[in-house]
């Protein structure tokens, strides 16, 4: 075998160890990311259910999600350029006056399965409301970008993980609205943005554990808590960090490197 047949063998290997799970064809159970607290997101390929737990929201809001096919927004009460899929409204019987109200018996709420093949997953809430003098306001899940009309540009969304035991339990997430205009950009992490499933009936601790924005600019027009309703997430496969995923680049120099190695190697036994 020559060097040269040699070298495109490393290289080859190298391309096939370093490939992304994503460029190959597979069933929607693996292979996505997240990352969690404000402004958190979900994406790449997975299927999962959404169900709604409770609210202490003022303004009952239509809920809406986009399986990787979020478009962009427009217009002074930033609306979608694209539809997204209706799921439900957030009212399970609170007035929004301080009392955590759960989605049961009445107010139960249909679990929403979703397939989210490519990109990210974005929640999108249509809030009722007069502040802006409009009719309603649309907010979004993750960038902060999304929530820049009307100004500020605060999150308006919280993703964390579920836990047992005090151990992350993979593939559980409960996902946090604030269902007006916060202006919230920081918060503190005192519980390193996780939320204890043992915890999930605690109806006071809900309406108290993500009232801790400690960075709000000035102009929204909430109490900016983040509390207003919850959604829980229940994913299928194993989810990976967005902080620990290689990226294209990264990956290619590593490619490079192992070729590099195999050629070293190989001019150390010819001699």
């Amino acid at each position: 075998m020559t060097l040269r047949s040699r070298l495109l063998g490393v290289a080859a290997v190298a391309a096939l160890t370093m490939t992304p799970r994503h460029a190959t064809a597979q069933a929607c159970s693996t292979g996505y990311t997240f990352s969690l607290g404000l402004g958190g997101a979900l994406s790449g390929c997975f299927t999962g259910s959404i169900s709604e737990v409770g609210e202490d929201a003022g303004f009952i809001s239509d809920q809406f999600y986009w399986a990787g096919n979020f478009g962009a927004r427009s217009g002074a009460t930033n609306a979608p350029t694209v539809a997204g899929t209706f799921m439900f409204q957030n009212g399970c019987g609170s007035d929004g006056n301080g009392t955590f109200a759960f989605c049961t018996g009445t107010f139960l709420k249909p679990t929403i399965s979703i397939a989210n093949t490519a990109g990210e997953l974005v929640l999108g809430l249509r809030v009722p409301e007069t502040f802006y003098g409009n009719a309603f306001q649309w907010i979004y899940s993750g960038s902060s970008a999304r929530g820049d009309t009307p100004a500020p540009a605060g999150f308006q969304s919280v993703l964390l993980q579920m836990t047992i035991g005090g151990v992350d339990d993979p593939g559980q997430f409960m996902f946090g609205w604030e269902d007006l205009n916060s202006g919230c950009i920081s918060r503190v992490a005192a519980f390193n943005n996780r939320y204890a499933e043992e915890q999930l009936g605690n109806g006071v601790l809900l309406n108290s554990r993500l009232a801790d924005c400690n960075v709000i600019l000035p102009g929204g027009n909430s109490d900016s808590d983040f509390n207003d309703s919850y959604m829980r997430f229940n994913i299928a496969g194993v989810g990976t960090p967005l902080s620990t995923v290689p990226e294209p680049m990264t990956m290619s120099l590593m490619a490079i490197g192992l070729v590099g190695m195999g050629a070293a190697s190989l001019r150390r036994r010819r001699k």
